[in-house]
């Protein structure tokens, strides 16, 4: 089940300003900051390059589905066109690569990272999250959910191809690539560094998770 990062996170929000989610699409386009539509953000911000018309569209219906469920929405919205409007002003799709991005410093409140850094090499993923942190404003958060080496799909036989350690090819997609990380050391090396919050620290059979605080 996907986790709403909202309500995991409510608690220890302190600032509502910019919230980015970098790498929007996925399996579920815009999903993490659709759980942030009632909050008191003053922008909500997806930024992915493969952000096309058919997760836009996904994207809106998954809003339509919470204003269902938060009992929201009503028929005049819906008829008279209102609805997307709301979803085009509320949410801000940003079309490009977020190494491109200019994240600023001391400019957000909230970045979430859900499963995108395993596609890059260790480096890189600690450059990230560098970046990331330097633009937090004080007290701001940052939400990282990365793959690790005992993924069961990841590291499937039939599907991957090992080609390093911790390094996995898919077999049809051969530009597709996933660098899993090993999550002791990985958040070792973060701790020393950042202000890793106890109480978010989690992992499952497939992912890390954890929240670091400026």
């Amino acid at each position: 089940m996907r986790p709403n990062i909202y309500e995991l996170l409510k608690s220890e929000l302190k600032v509502f300003d910019v919230l980015i989610d970098v790498g929007c699409a996925g399996d579920y386009p815009l999903y993490d900051l659709v759980d942030f539509d009632n909050s008191c953000f003053k922008k909500l911000i997806g930024i992915d390059i493969k952000f096309e018309k058919e997760q836009e569209q996904k994207s809106f219906d998954h809003y339509v589905s919470s204003k269902k469920r938060n009992k929201t929405l009503n028929i005049e919205d819906w008829t008279s066109g209102k609805l997307r409007d709301d979803f085009n002003r509320r949410f801000q799709i940003v079309k490009e690569s977020f190494f491109d991005y200019d994240f600023g410093v001391n400019r957000n409140s909230l970045i979430i990272c859900n499963k995108v850094l395993h596609f890059y090499d260790n480096p890189t993923k600690f450059e990230q999250i560098k970046r990331f942190h330097i633009s937090l404003q004080e007290h701001g958060l940052l939400f990282l959910k990365i793959n690790h080496y005992l993924h069961p799909v990841d590291t499937d036989p039939t599907k991957m191809r090992k080609k390093a350690e911790n390094i996995y090819q898919s077999i049809d997609f051969p530009d597709y690539e996933k660098y899993l990380i090993r999550p002791l050391e990985f958040t070792k090396t973060l701790m020393e560094q950042y202000n890793v919050l106890k109480q978010y620290l989690s992992g499952d059979n497939k992912a890390l998770t954890l929240v670091i605080k400026k």
